[in-house]
């Protein structure tokens, strides 16, 4: 390789493994500064609670394995409702999602989804890692907001949201 190449090579490899780790890095202290969810997050989230609770409401559709123009099958897949779309969007929004190692907590999870008896005792920081694990676990394994939705675990959350002191 010439001077060039390497120098060039260098640089993406920069790019490549040094830029995420600073981007993560400046999110982390943002994240840090960042205060908990206030009152009005909480009322904008709690909205959710009487939607969840309606036995008429569905958190998601199932779309069945279809078969292409070219022969080939599309997987089964899960789409949020519109109205728990707007949820997700809503935790995001009022910083009830929150940076933190989730993949390494999700055993402390499943402990709450277990136990409603923990759940009772959780407060904001709990809530919100409950919330940003559920969410960012979907995206790996679609449908289990739609599991914890019929399992009554998110009705669960925003009612201990709700019985937190102010």
């Amino acid at each position: 390789m010439t001077k060039s190449e390497w120098q060039t090579y260098f640089v993406w490899v920069r790019i490549v493994f040094e830029m995420p780790r600073l981007r993560v890095s400046a999110m982390t202290r943002e994240a840090k500064s960042k205060p908990m969810p206030g009152p009005k997050d909480i009322t904008a989230v709690l909205k959710f609670l009487p939607i969840f609770e309606s036995p008429k409401f569905t958190f998601c559709e199932h779309n069945k394995s279809e078969r292409c123009d070219d022969g080939a099958f599309t997987m089964p897949y899960v789409v949020l409702t519109e109205q728990a779309s707007k949820f997700v969007h809503a935790l995001y929004e009022h910083g009830f999602i929150r940076p933190f190692k989730w993949t390494e907590w999700q055993a402390e999870a499943q402990r709450y989804v277990e136990d409603p008896a923990a759940l009772e005792q959780a407060d904001m920081g709990t809530i919100c890692k409950l919330f940003t694990t559920h969410v960012r676990k979907d995206r790996f394994c679609d449908g289990h907001l739609n599991d914890m939705y019929e399992r009554g675990h998110l009705t669960a959350l925003l009612r201990r949201l709700g019985s937190l002191p102010s």
